[in-house]
């Protein structure tokens, strides 16, 4: 049976047999738990945990997070609503401020060009709802580009039905249901938990 030959480390027998070894050789020194043939093995501490996976120390290399995809486009045909909503104090001279707003919304939106029939219809709903209806009242629009309609809504606590009158030929005022039923593709209102809500749908101007 052969013996395994061992590597010693470079140096000179001494006159009793003893290896000395050479100083000009560094040796490293390791730590750990023995090996074959009294060599040092050196162990690396985890702290009791499995070593991270590529060997980058206890911890590893942080892993770069991956960003979400965007949404495709949408396509043509495809239903894009476009909301927005803000109370409305009670006061009818609220209602000039409310005007105002309604066209910059409009002009955002791409949608300028046929703001002067919303104007002229949200003005009759919500000086219904501050005369005759009970607060708070709260405005709506709702633009459909699919469909190229524009929805507003006015919604107070009153659940009475909106109140229809037949004006005179000399009458300032009452024709605000009127210019509604005459002016707007749809119109209606509904009951709410809360009150109601009064509605009114035109038509986009297809040129913004």
């Amino acid at each position: 049976m052969q013996r395994s030959r061992r590597r010693r480390v470079p140096g000179r027998k001494g006159r009793r047999g003893r290896w000395t070894p050479d100083p000009a050789v560094r040796v490293p020194e390791l730590s750990g738990r023995p090996g074959r043939g009294g060599a040092t093995v050196a162990i690396p501490d985890h702290g009791g945990r499995l070593p991270p996976r590529g060997g980058a120390g206890p911890a590893g290399p942080p892993r770069p997070r991956r960003r979400p995809l965007p949404l495709p486009p949408p396509s043509r045909g495809e239903t894009v609503r476009t909301t927005t909503g803000w109370p409305v104090p009670d006061d009818p001279a609220q209602v000039a401020a409310a005007r105002v707003r309604i066209r910059e919304v409009l002009r955002e939106w791409g949608h300028a060009a046929g703001a002067d029939v919303v104007l002229l219809l949200a003005d009759e709903l919500l000086a219904n709802a501050l005369t005759h209806g009970r607060p708070p009242v709260h405005l709506r629009l709702e633009a459909d580009t699919a469909a190229g309609t524009l929805r507003c809504e006015v919604s107070d606590a009153d659940p009475r039905p909106p109140r229809h009158r037949s004006p005179g030929a000399w009458d300032e005022h009452g024709y605000g249901l009127l210019l509604v039923q005459a002016l707007s593709v749809a119109r209606g209102w509904h009951r709410t938990a809360g009150g109601k809500v009064v509605w009114f749908r035109t038509a986009l101007d297809p040129g913004g």
